[in-house]
Order: structure tokens, then sequence, then C-alpha cells
């Protein structure tokens, strides 16, 4: 079975000798297993293209950490516990922005479990709200009295 390793995926690639350095798998691996990776040598990272898959170490090659093959061994296979879809406590474990609340920026508040805090909405005409804005600092006089600069 030829492997096939995802994007974002880190890996081992061997050089002459044995060793290997980390490398990022830069996009999905070929049908045929060979991938392009951002390997971190000594001098930097570099692109490397057409990288085969070896089980041992092989100079140019690429191929699963150790962890990686141990845990693939195991009866859940190789599944981040990340993965894992688990049910959330309550609504407040689900950050903000996953629930599709906006980030209202620094100085305003938005209550965890959605929408404005209590007091910061009034009433407007026809069951609609309006957003009542509260400003730090000098307000300009010309401003404040409609007219132009």
């Amino acid at each position: 079975m030829i492997p096939q390793a995802t994007a974002g995926r880190i890996v081992h690639y061997y050089l002459q000798g044995g060793q290997h350095r980390a490398a990022i798998v830069g996009a999905d691996t070929a049908e045929d297993g060979t991938a392009c990776l951002t390997v971190f040598f000594d001098t930097g990272p570099s692109v490397v293209f057409g990288v085969r898959y070896s089980e041992q170490p092989c100079s140019a090659c690429w191929s699963w950490m150790p962890y990686q093959k141990e845990k693939a061994k195991t009866e859940r296979g190789n599944v981040s516990e990340s993965a894992v879809e688990t049910e959330p406590d309550s609504p407040r474990d689900i950050p903000a922005i996953a629930r599709g609340v906006p980030d209202a920026g620094p100085g305003v508040s938005v209550d965890p479990v959605g929408g404005p805090p209590a007091g910061d909405a009034e009433a407007g005409e026809e069951g609609t709200t309006t957003e009542t804005a509260v400003v730090d600092g000098p307000v300009d006089e010309a401003d404040a009295a409609d007219e132009p600069l």
C-alpha cells in the first residue's frame, strides 16, 4: 500500500547516512506516494518536489515519524484526539466565532451565548432594535452641531 499524506502533515525527510529533518507536506501526495515537501535543513527551509516514500531510511525520501507509525498500529489508528467529535457541555463552550458571532472589536462586549448584552439595544419602531454606541474621548464641536467642516 502506498501511503498518502495530506497537506500540512509533518513527516521526516531523510538525508544521506540516515539523518533526518522535519518536513511539512505542501500538497496531498500524488497517487504514487510522491510528495512536495518543505524541508527544514540546517541552512533553512527549502521546497523539494517529487520526494518518494520509503518505509526504511533512504536518502532523499520521506517517511512517517516513528510515533506516527506506532500510533497507526493502535486500535484507533493514526486519528488525532482533536478529530474526535464531542458535544459541548453548553453553548458557552463553543467559541463565539464558531457560532457566527462577529468580533465586536476592542471595548465592545458581546454576550458569549450570542447577541448584545442586555441594555445595549433600544427598542425602535415596529419592534426593530437599534444599537447604542458609546464613544470615548472628546466630540468635535462641528460634528456635534451637524455643521460641515
